[in-house]
């Protein structure tokens, strides 16, 4: 079988695609994947360890200003993309894929029209709640901008699009039970779990940068991983430090991940609304490796997620790393999150929103290191065990076999 992925965005990197893709590959299926270029001296075909990567110049789509308003006009009320409909059908046709498998929900219904003419199936890889992070989007920018998403990104329109256009597709994957009953009027048959996870054939903590560990040697880490979006909790991590080092001498509070001086001034700005200044660092992005190191330095690991329904139906990777790399992890309680962490005994839950409840979870672990650190030796044996890659990895390989029969050209 050969298996034509679409992500509407530049490739490397995307580690959910990467795993997937790996895991296909291993079990002896053909996989190509279309993709945005990064731009520079990258190859625009390329074989990856097996996956087939076959790249669109970002150049290629300079329209002019009438076609472009056209296009995102088109899109935004029709979630039909002309250019990258045309774009998957040549992709298709070359390269005589048997299924389509498009990566989030922008481009499915341009596949699923490309598929329809082609006789194709079409796999729609929802990696999270597109129409309730559409509406996150809108709730945390300035008031022009809202008013521009409010037509452009209508979170009613999409969800409406949404469930017009998973119907027509042969299978459905999410990342989370929680996503599954959202879309539980698809039928269990259609709906195919393949979660965030990690095992040991996906993530490495290799060696930690010991300037990093000195760095910190003396102080107590509780580390943030991530994007600062509104939902992601944040400034309530923030807001708990000042509360939490009346308790824990040496306190700091080390976000990793800031993209761009826009991010940088609205967490200077939480920082100081919080007379945190003392207690918190914030580094710009870093590389994978150089992350790990953070991580390596940090006594607790955090997941602060906001409750809302953006975050009742998706989990980040960065909460399997963190068990897999030992840590007890602290985690506010939106459903996935409580339900992962309580069944493998991996961390402590806090209320969601609540510095003062995040603030006694930190001082919790600070008093107890015995408990910490059985914590982190749970979820090691969870990342390693039940919630390993590997289980998710068979689902998806089982969810191809299954789909082959249905198939034209059924023996393929």
């Amino acid at each position: 079988m050969k298996i034509g992925m679409v992500l509407k965005r530049s490739f490397p990197p995307d580690i959910r695609v990467e795993k997937e893709a790996a895991a296909l590959v291993a079990a002896g299926l053909e996989v190509h994947l279309l993709a945005y270029s990064r731009g520079g001296q990258e190859p625009l075909v390329e074989d990856r360890t097996g996956l087939h990567v076959h790249r669109i110049p970002r150049e290629a789509r300079r329209l002019s200003r009438p076609a472009l308003l056209g296009n995102a006009l088109c899109f935004s009320f029709a979630f039909h993309d002309g250019y990258w409909a045309g774009q998957i059908e040549r992709f298709a046709r070359e390269q005589a894929v048997d299924v389509l498998h498009v990566h989030d929900l922008p481009l499915v219904g341009s596949a699923v029209a490309v598929g329809e003419r082609l006789g194709l199936p079409v796999v729609a890889d929802l990696h999270e709640n597109m129409p309730a992070a559409l509406q996150i989007g809108r709730a945390s920018v300035s008031l022009p901008r809202r008013l521009a998403l409010a037509v452009f990104r209508n979170e009613h329109l999409w969800r409406r699009y949404e469930r017009r256009i998973l119907p027509h597709c042969a299978r459905v994957v999410v990342v989370v039970p929680e996503a599954a009953e959202r879309l539980a009027y698809l039928g269990p048959e259609r709906v195919v779990l393949v979660s965030n996870t990690e095992d040991e054939t996906t993530f490495q903590l290799g060696q930690p940068d010991p300037e990093i560990l000195a760095r910190y040697a003396g102080t107590w880490v509780a580390s943030y991983v991530g994007g600062i979006g509104w939902h992601r909790g944040v400034d309530t991590a923030i807001r708990a430090m000042p509360l939490a080092a009346a308790e824990i001498p040496h306190l700091r509070l080390v976000i990793v991940g800031v993209r761009g001086e826009e991010e940088q001034r609205l967490l200077n700005r939480f920082v100081r609304q919080a007379h945190a200044e003392a207690y918190v660092e914030v580094i710009g992005w870093q590389p994978f490796d150089k992350v790990n190191s953070f991580v390596a330095a940090s006594a607790v690991c955090l997941v602060p997620h906001n409750d809302c329904e953006h975050t009742q139906t998706t989990i980040p990777h960065k909460l399997f790393q963190a068990m897999l790399a030992g840590k007890p992890v602290v985690v506010s309680d939106v459903r996935p999150l409580r339900r992962v962490v309580e069944e493998s005994a991996s961390g402590v839950v806090f209320a969601a929103g609540r510095p003062e409840s995040l603030a006694r979870a930190l001082v919790r672990l600070y008093r107890d290191p015995a408990l910490a650190q059985q914590l982190g030796q749970n979820g090691r044996q969870a990342a390693s065990g039940p919630y390993a890659w590997r289980h998710d990895a068979r689902r998806l390989v089982e969810m191809y076999r299954g789909l082959a029969p249905e198939l034209p050209g059924a023996q393929r």
